[in-house]
Formats: structure tokens, C-alpha cells, sequence
């Protein structure tokens, strides 16, 4: 019984070049484990050192609260959702370097669920900042500026709610990508249509 690499390019699969994952990697579970467990943690702090910059619930807290980002500056998308696509992508592809199924599983495992909740933890914590500041009231100052305010906080969440909508496409998008790039290893952008759509 022919595979589908059989089907689709008439190659027995035994006459593929040997990939150096499947070499140097998959047969030591011990430095596999080392090498994901390096993969996670750099992604993570990439990730993390972004929000620090950019997400307002990473950002030091005064007596007074913090305040809304000025509309002026406020994107459609947070950076940290297109960071977010890039480690993504960059991950499932290490883990589409593995012929072994076993390896890509624990790959996605190890270094793709975990940066996917971080994600959402960087996230969590950014919709309860923003939830806190919208029900905040202070009645002991004018109300003038409140419209301002709201309207910021509403952008805020337009912004971070885009964020998570992108991201939850670009994980679908790489669970295709993974599929197809056994056979067709172009590189794809996870983020291709998304805006679009």
C-alpha cells in the first residue's frame, strides 16, 4: 500500500534525504527534551518582553492607576499578536522538521501549547486591566474627560480583541500549514487572509 507522498510524486519515501532532527535528536529523548525546553523558554521571553513594552497591564502601576492609551496612538492589532504569529509559525515549522510523528507531537507539546498560553495569560491579563478601568469611578473629580476616557478604553479593547481574533486564526492557519508543508514546503504566512476576512 503506497503512501501519499507515493501518490503525489511517484518517490518512495526511503529515497528522501535524511534530515539531521531525525539523526541527531529523535533517537536521544534526553537532549530532545533540552533542545524544546530551550525553544519554549526563549519564545516565552520574547514574547514577555513585548508586552512589557507594549501591553498597558505589564506596564509599572502608580497610585492613580493607569491610564488609557492616548487614541491617537492606539492600533488595530497589538504587536504582540504579530509576534505572537511569528513564533508561532517559526514553531510549527521546527516541529514539520521531524519525520517522526512522535517528535512533532511532542514538539507542539513542549513549545507550541506553551506559548499559546502565554499568549492568552498576556491577554487575560490585559481584558482585566481593561475591564477594571471601565468600571473604575471616581466620584470625587469633575467627570469632564470621561468621554475621552471611554473612548479610549473601548479602542483598547477593539485593539486586544482583533489581537486574540488573529491569533486564534493563525493557529488554525499553522494546523493547516503543518499538513500541507509535508508536501508542499513553501513558506506560508499564518496571517495570509486573515486581515482580509
Amino acid at each position: 500500500e503506497s503512501d501519499q507522498g507515493d501518490d503525489l510524486f511517484g518517490i518512495d519515501p526511503m529515497l528522501y534525504p535524511v534530515r539531521m532532527t531525525d539523526t541527531f535528536l529523535t533517537p536521544r529523548e534526553d537532549l530532545l527534551l533540552w533542545w524544546m525546553g530551550d525553544e519554549r523558554d526563549m519564545a516565552i521571553v520574547r514574547l514577555k518582553k513585548c508586552a512589557a513594552s507594549t501591553l498597558s497591564s505589564c506596564q509599572p502601576q502608580t497610585e492613580e492607576g493607569s491610564s488609557p492609551t492616548n487614541v491617537a496612538n492606539q492600533q488595530l492589532c497589538p504587536p504582540i499578536t504579530d509576534l505572537f504569529a511569528a513564533l508561532l509559525y517559526s514553531s510549527r515549522s521546527k516541529a514539520n522538521a521531524f519525520s517522526d510523528l512522535r517528535s512533532q507531537q511532542m514538539y507542539v507539546a513542549n513549545v507550541v501549547a506553551p506559548l499559546c498560553s502565554e499568549y492568552l495569560e498576556l491577554m487575560h491579563g490585559e481584558a482585566t486591566l481593561l475591564r477594571q478601568r471601565l468600571l473604575a469611578r471616581d466620584t470625587t473629580k469633575s467627570c469632564s474627560g470621561s468621554d475621552e476616557m471611554l473612548t479610549a478604553n473601548v479602542l483598547e479593547w477593539i485593539s486586544m480583541i482583533t489581537g486574540v481574533h488573529m491569533a486564534g486564526h493563525a493557529v488554525l492557519r499553522s494546523q493547516i500549514t503543518a499538513e500541507s508543508d509535508q508536501i508542499h514546503p513553501e513558506h506560508h504566512n499564518p496571517l495570509d487572509g486573515v486581515i482580509k476576512s
